[in-house]
């Protein structure tokens, strides 16, 4: 039994998609995970996501690289001593493929948030798919609170089977502790869900630093509320 009151007190949870989900959803579910866990890395799929400290829109260390550049990028950050508070490959553009996992995630999104419209038209997700390799991880932070954030969804796509032992969430709640020993930890494979609350909290959170061989992949969605988002940062077409 999923205590809805309780997550919106502590501002996330960690689920069982089990427990929200159908039989014939989770069937639906479980044949995108596949076609997800199984899209090759390339520079048409995925860009390699990397934030160098103190060097933020610097021409040197772009955000944002060709996939295929992930060992050039690390290797330079070696040799110049920098240090790298975020790195993953992020899914290039929305696809079929994300349209099927939004779909997944209309499911269950509105047990957690009833005032989204039963047909979605008041929401709109920023959306996309990461893998984390050998050694990517995202220290703790957090994403601030934007008007009409409603929620960060994150969906596991890896089967359990491959796991072993990293690339854990770790969620702390909207007070930053000195270290991680009391954090919320979401183990990261096919099944469980992650919801960070943005209508009333900004919890902290990181991703533990990933061990080779294990291929982490994950369906990542801010869900933003459109009546409440500013024009200024609507997206076109609302």
């Amino acid at each position: 039994m999923i205590d809805y009151e309780q997550y919106h007190r502590d501002g996330f949870g960690v689920f069982d998609l089990s427990d929200l989900l159908t039989k014939e959803e989770l069937l639906e579910f479980e044949a995108v995970a596949d076609e997800a866990y199984t899209t090759p890395i390339n520079d048409d799929t995925f860009r390699y996501v990397c934030s160098v400290v103190g060097f933020h829109n610097h021409p040197d260390w772009p955000f944002k690289s060709p996939a295929s550049e992930r060992e050039l990028i690390l290797n330079k950050a070696l040799e110049h001593g920098v240090h790298i508070s975020q790195r993953w490959y992020e899914s290039t553009s929305s696809s079929k493929l994300t349209t099927k996992l939004r779909n997944v995630v209309h499911g269950f999104i509105r047990k957690f948030y009833p005032e989204i419209n039963a047909d979605f038209t008041n929401i709109h997700h920023q959306d996309a798919i990461s893998v984390y390799l050998d050694g990517d991880h995202t220290e703790v932070h957090r994403d601030g609170q934007n008007t009409g954030r409603v929620c960060v969804v994150l969906l596991y796509l890896t089967k359990e089977e491959y796991y072993n032992s990293s690339g854990e969430l770790a969620v702390m709640g909207d007070e930053q502790a000195k270290d991680m020993s009391n954090a919320v930890k979401c183990q990261p494979t096919r099944g469980k869900l992650a919801l960070l609350d943005f209508n009333n909290h900004n919890p902290f959170h990181g991703v533990l630093p990933v061990k080779a061989p294990f291929d982490r992949r994950c369906y990542i969605s801010f869900v933003w509320n459109i009546d409440k988002m500013p024009n200024n940062i609507r997206p076109q077409g609302y």
